[in-house]
Formats: C-alpha cells, sequence, structure tokens
C-alpha cells in the first residue's frame, strides 16, 4: 500500500518530501496560478480529486473535471460524489459519468459515499466493482455504522466478508488518512494505497510520528500555503515520511 501526499503548492515538487510516485490535487484549488504551475511540474501520476469534501457539495461536473485534468496534465479523475437513492439510479449515473471521463482518456476513480451505513455503503461498493469503466473505488474516512464514525477499518472487514478478497476487481485507495493507529488497522493486501496530509501537517506542528489519536493536529486553514520551513520542521517531516513509508509498505502485516 502505497502513501500518496497532499502537500502545500511549494513542496509538491519537493522530492525530499514523496513516498511515491503519485501525488492527490484539489480541483478547486487549480484556480490559483501557483498551485496549477506546480502541479503541472510534478512528472508523476496525478489524482485530481474532486474538492467534494472540502466545498461540501459537488463544486465541479464531469465535464469541468475534464477540463481541469487536461489543464493540470492529470491522469486519473476523481468523479462527482452521488448520493445513494436507489441502485438503479447509483449505477446509472456512475456508469454515465465512467464512460464521459474514460473516452476523454483518463482513469477512472469512483467514491463510496460516506452519509449513510455500512450496509449502504456496501450495496455502493458491490456497485462500483462492476462497472467495467471504473478503474479505482475509493473509500473516504469518514464512513458511519450509527454513532460508530471513523471506523474505516471495519468497514474493509466487511468488504473482506461480503465481498470477499477475490472478487475485488478494482484497485482500491482510502481517501484520507485521519489516525496513524486507524491506518495500522487499515492496511491490507488488496488496498493499493491512501492519501493524506499527515506527515506534513504533523512534521510542521513540530509532532513526530507515531502519535496517539488524542496528539494529532487539525490541518491548518492555511495548510496549502505554507511557504516556510525551519530545520526542525523538516526534519521532523522526514521523519515522518519515512514511519508512515514504513507501516504503508513494510513486510509486517
Amino acid at each position: 500500500m502505497k502513501f500518496v501526499h497532499i502537500l502545500p503548492s511549494k513542496y509538491i515538487n519537493n522530492e525530499e518530501f514523496q513516498t511515491s510516485d503519485t501525488i492527490l490535487i484539489l480541483a478547486h484549488l487549480l484556480k490559483n496560478k501557483e498551485y496549477l504551475k506546480e502541479c503541472k511540474k510534478f512528472k508523476g501520476i496525478k489524482i485530481l480529486d474532486n474538492s467534494f469534501y472540502e466545498m461540501r457539495i459537488n463544486p465541479y461536473t464531469v465535464e469541468e473535471l475534464i477540463k481541469l485534468a487536461k489543464k493540470s496534465n492529470s491522469q486519473i479523475i476523481c468523479l462527482p460524489d452521488t448520493k445513494y437513492e436507489t441502485k438503479e439510479e447509483f449505477e446509472a449515473k456512475h456508469y454515465t459519468m465512467a464512460d464521459e471521463v474514460k473516452r476523454a482518456g483518463f482513469k477512472v476513480m469512483a467514491v463510496v459515499t460516506s452519509d449513510e451505513n455500512f450496509k449502504t455503503e456496501l450495496r455502493e461498493f458491490k456497485i462500483l466493482n462492476s462497472i467495467r469503466d471504473i478503474d479505482i473505488i475509493s473509500i473516504p474516512y469518514v464512513l458511519r455504522d450509527g454513532m460508530d464514525q471513523y471506523r474505516r477499518w471495519k468497514f474493509l472487514d466487511m468488504i473482506e466478508q461480503e465481498v470477499q478478497i477475490d472478487n475485488i476487481n478494482k484497485e482500491i485507495h482510502l481517501f484520507g488518512c485521519n489516525s496513524f493507529y486507524n491506518l495500522k488497522l487499515e492496511r491490507r493486501s488488496w488496498v493499493n494505497s491512501v492519501d493524506g496530509t499527515m506527515p506534513f501537517k504533523e512534521g510542521y506542528f513540530r509532532q513526530p510520528l507515531p502519535c496517539s489519536i488524542e496528539q494529532e493536529t487539525k490541518r491548518p486553514e492555511d495548510y496549502f500555503n505554507i511557504e516556510n520551513l525551519d530545520e526542525e520542521q523538516v526534519k521532523i517531516i522526514k521523519h515522518n515520511i519515512k514511519v508512515i513509508k514504513e507501516i504503508c509498505e513494510g513486510e509486517e502485516w
């Protein structure tokens, strides 16, 4: 499982702050010329996120996301989040959107939504797993089963039990890493990647990993505009990157 960074604009192309050949970029930030310039410069794989989590709405249509992907030289487009209403409607919407993105020449990521419960999420997962043009299924960490929040690892257990690993037809990505503790529980042989700000964010606040949930910090509002780091911050960020890479890619399960 590889860790995909979400980095401030200035550090997108800093090789010292990478753990893989992939980064995740946010669609709504591409209106910033400096952010767009740094994204275009990045030589690896770029996942264009739809910015639903940040904006709490779908700010872009599929057509607009395709334009932004071309503008930023991204290879993967995350489809707009779609609330589950009926099986037929959810399937039809994703079939149409995935077909449009695929015909435009991009890989397709689709999102399991996160405002219902594990049973609904599992229905969505099974549908996305069955649609030919979808390449990657992304699972957010804000999954809820009643009052049991932020327990994505339990949902991964359910997938293993109800779908079974041999029947998973797509790459699996985890949207967001909200807890170092949970990340250790979420690592699976069939999960390809996870994204997040944790190594950089915690280093920015001079917090070495590993740390407890209580010690973890919130992303600052100006996170994407961070420009200056002192020697201590850089040292801790590099340490955190090493720790997170070992958790994601180490041999111990």
